[in-house]
C-alpha cells in the first residue's frame, strides 16, 4: 500500500513509502501532508498494489 503524489494536473510527482495497512498510510498522511503540500503536490492517491482505492486533495480542510 502507497500514496502517489500528483500535481495540479494530475501528473505523478512521486511515491510515498509502503505500509502494511490502511491505517498506517492514513496515519503518515495525516502527519506528512503539510510537508508534501509545501513541495506541490495538490492531490495524493492511496493504491494497494495496483488497485487505486482513492483519490483526495492535500489542504487542511480535507486531510485531518
Amino acid at each position: 500500500m502507497f500514496w502517489s503524489y500528483l500535481d495540479h494536473l494530475g501528473q505523478e510527482l512521486g511515491r510515498s513509502p509502503r505500509f502494511p495497512d490502511a491505517e498506517s498510510a492514513e496515519a503518515w498522511i495525516g502527519a506528512c501532508w503539510p510537508d508534501l503540500q509545501e513541495t506541490g503536490v495538490q492531490e495524493v492517491v492511496l493504491y494497494e498494489g495496483t488497485e487505486r482505492l482513492y483519490r483526495m486533495a492535500i489542504d487542511a480542510d480535507t486531510v485531518l
